[in-house]
């Protein structure tokens, strides 16, 4: 089954008129999806196992896909000038922004709610993500407690969500009579909730149409945002759980190419007392 993924066209459930149905997609799927679904499969006869259905594993005697390490792409500061400029005035400039200046996952970003915004104390409070699950879109709890997190705002972000929300208030205005009320904090003209679909979409065709498009996505912006603090000496610690990720090891494995140079670049800029001298070397 694992070879059968990795080679040949999967199919997938997608509706159509109102009925589910399998659709054959001209896709393989990464060694790493598969490693997932072998660890789901994997659980499950476990608990198979637990409950007297069957005596052993069966997935304990199979090799498991080993997950493919990418390359970590981010965006340069003359990308991200060049890409907020295309922005400006769109639906799609403050979702890019708070992705950028945050590291939050796309999910998050879109299931933001207007209490999930405190500007008086200047943090983003993750509670909810915004995820489409078969063919519909469910704002959902994080899967994970490292998830849930409380995010400072860096410096200018305030600003940005202010003139953010006087334009929502014109945007209400104009649209009055068949404008959507909700809890989400990111909308549509019409007051309906950004989906993340809308937004990944649109900013990949973007990163198409400036020829960054190669390796790169929404995502991408996460990946920035990390590098870019790191790059700054913050500590590992707290660029994890800025992320939300579920431990230090996850951020140090994801971006372990930055830290050589980083620590070069650290280690040069210090001056140690050398035995001997009574000083310290300048």
């Amino acid at each position: 089954m694992y070879a059968d993924l990795r080679t040949k066209r999967n199919t997938r459930l997608k509706k159509i008129n109102g009925e589910l149905k399998k659709v054959k997609i001209n896709k393989t799927l990464s060694s790493t999806t598969v490693l997932h679904i072998h660890r789901l499969v994997h659980l499950a006869l476990k608990y198979a196992v637990m409950w007297g259905y069957i005596r052993t594993n069966p997935a304990d005697y199979v090799k498991p896909p080993i997950a493919e390490k990418k390359e970590i792409v981010i965006f340069t500061d003359d990308e991200m000038q060049l890409i907020f400029n295309e922005l400006q005035d769109t639906t799609l400039y403050l979702s890019v922004f708070i992705a950028y200046m945050t590291g939050m996952r796309l999910g998050e970003v879109t299931g933001l709610q207007k209490k999930s915004v405190d500007l008086e104390n200047e943090n983003f409070i993750i509670q909810h993500t915004y995820k489409q699950v078969g063919q519909e879109l469910i704002l959902k709890e994080p899967k994970t407690k490292s998830s849930a997190r409380t995010v400072p705002m860096m410096s200018g972000t305030k600003r940005a969500i202010e003139n953010y929300l006087c334009d929502q208030k014109e945007q209400k205005m104009k649209n009055r009579f068949n404008y959507e009320e909700n809890s989400f904090f990111l909308k549509m003209p019409n007051g309906k909730p950004v989906s993340p679909i809308y937004v990944s979409k649109n900013f990949k065709k973007l990163l198409v149409r400036l020829n960054m498009g190669k390796n790169r996505s929404f995502h991408t912006l996460r990946h920035t945002h990390a590098s870019w603090l790191l790059k700054q000496g913050v500590h590992l610690k707290i660029v994890s759980e800025r992320l939300g990720h579920a431990n230090v090891i996850t951020t140090l494995d994801t971006y372990s190419h930055l830290l050589p140079n980083l620590q070069k670049a650290v280690i040069n800029g210090l001056t140690p007392f050398l035995p001997g001298t009574g000083r310290v070397q300048s």
